[in-house]
């Protein structure tokens, strides 16, 4: 889960590049607002993932992980 931009992107890569399990989905937001980590959160709850990766702050910060219990959805770790 992130942001749309070249940082999270060149994360993303090398995460998948070292990470031995399996990647259920991406899911990228372009918008500073709540609906779409709305939305985010519900496709979450929806795969039910062990865990999340999150390159960097910024969903943290527009509210994902309140998204995520609001709806009872939050993986393991984060």
């Amino acid at each position: 889960v992130f942001k749309e931009n070249a940082f999270s992107r060149a994360h993303e890569a090398a995460f998948r590049g070292r990470f031995s399990g399996r990647v259920l989905d991406t899911h990228t937001y372009t918008e500073d607002g709540v609906a779409e980590l709305k939305s985010i959160a519900l496709k979450v709850r929806q795969a039910a993932p062990d865990a999340l990766f999150v390159p960097d702050a910024f969903p943290l910060m527009g509210g994902l992980l309140r998204e995520l219990r609001t709806i009872g959805a939050r993986p393991k770790r984060i």
